[in-house]
């Protein structure tokens, strides 16, 4: 989430940004939406949406930037969340 938020911050030009964490299917889901300039034509992963891309990855999920419909960004990262481990006790 702060990566995502320091990118809306840096370069997105944003006056709102809007976030969301949810748990959904023992997924948690984190979004984030800003009203900013949008992606780029061409896009490309930076050092820190990479790294976002990465650790989604190694942990069975996924990461993903798109345009929303009413101007802007949206980032969605979404990961399993693991099973508590249960006491031998």
């Amino acid at each position: 989430m702060r990566e995502c938020l320091a990118n809306a911050t840096r370069h997105a030009d944003a006056t709102r940004v809007e976030v969301s964490v949810a748990v959904h299917d023992e997924t948690v889901i984190v979004t984030v939406d800003d009203d900013g300039v949008g992606l780029p034509t061409r896009p490309r992963r930076a050092s820190g949406t990479r790294n976002l891309e990465e650790r989604a990855t190694r942990r069975g999920g996924t990461f993903e930037l798109s345009t929303r419909a009413e101007g802007g960004t949206r980032a969605r990262w979404a990961a399993p969340v693991p099973a508590p481990e249960r006491s031998t006790l």
